[in-house]
């Protein structure tokens, strides 16, 4: 990716109508959605754009919870009876311009991070995502590379715990 370009918060300058991505509805909601959500503290909308505007990619960050009925069996034991706090991974989205470069491994790494970043001072044990009725296998695997698993309750809802992200982050740590 070009050097130009850096993740920030949704701003007005942000050309979200020339985002095109194989989602139509990633792309509908960027365009239509996207700030009036942002503003009322819905959602938190981060895009990776250049100085002109140019988004390149984009994904959402919020607060969700999750039934402990709904986890798998594994999650459930030696849990508190109430609700998992998590961070859901709503809107994930790269023009179709900027495909095939690694921009989708890239943002969602940012997206991860981000997401532990914030669990340190909010609880969020795990970090939930649903997967677009549109979008490709390509985005399920892409998920799945980095450790997510369907939810047994719903496998279009896809979950990473946040001990996983902790690790990997502590992992390329020591690497460096």
């Amino acid at each position: 990716m070009d050097d130009d370009f850096r993740l920030e918060e949704l701003a007005s300058h942000h050309k979200r109508e020339i985002f095109h991505c194989a989602s139509r509805s990633i792309e509908e909601y960027l365009r239509t959605l996207a700030r009036k959500q942002d503003r009322n503290n819905s959602t938190r909308v981060h895009v990776y754009a250049n100085t002109n505007g140019r988004i390149a990619g984009y994904f959402t960050l919020s607060a969700a919870t999750l039934e402990l009925r709904d986890l798998p069996e594994e999650i459930q034991r030696g849990r508190p009876k109430f609700p998992l706090p998590a961070t859901l991974l709503g809107r994930f989205g790269v023009d179709r311009e900027f495909e095939n470069r690694g921009l989708g491994s890239l943002l969602l790494g940012l997206a991860l991070v981000n997401a532990y970043a914030a669990s340190k001072r909010v609880a969020s044990a795990a970090i939930v995502l649903t997967i677009a009725s549109d979008a490709s296998e390509r985005a399920s695997a892409l998920y799945r590379k980095y450790g997510f698993s369907p939810l047994p309750s719903n496998t279009n809802r896809m979950i990473l715990m946040m001990s996983v992200v902790r690790e990997n982050l502590d992992r390329a740590d020591r690497l460096e």
